[in-house]
């Protein structure tokens, strides 16, 4: 889903990846190219089975932050309890396709969070092959 180029201009190293499969989730996190003591993790979701938005919209009361926007022309949501050193972003891709994006600045308060989430959103929805 993500080039070892953009992974690099994200801030983080590509052989850092750490894949992850569950149940329902496959994921990948990454560490931080600019600080190898607290690294940052970045993590994307993938799930085919669920309606892309609709289990975040059926909690919406149950995180602090509930913000409906968008990435590269899909629909999106920023839902998260994280302070201001962090953001989570749900992204529709298709009906029953989405992907999340967790983002975790260890600590550091930032201007915008949703920086570099949005960034990889917009990376790996350049990336996929058109619908058909």
């Amino acid at each position: 889903m993500l080039s070892e180029e953009q992974i690099r201009e994200l801030g983080f190293l590509p052989d850092t990846a750490v894949e992850s499969i569950n149940s329902t989730t496959q994921s990948c996190g990454w560490s931080s190219a600019t600080d190898d003591t607290n690294p940052v993790g970045l993590e994307i979701n993938s799930d085919s089975n669920l309606a892309a938005l609709d289990i975040v919209h059926n909690l919406r009361e149950t995180f602090a932050r509930f913000e409906p926007t968008e990435v590269g022309g899909h629909p999106a949501i920023r839902a998260d309890d994280l302070p201001d050193n962090g953001c989570a972003l749900y992204i529709a891709i298709a009906d029953h396709q989405g992907i999340s994006i967790e983002y975790n600045a260890a600590n550091r308060p930032l201007p915008d969070p949703c920086e570099i989430p949005r960034r990889m959103g917009a990376f790996i929805l350049a990336n996929l092959p058109p619908l058909t």
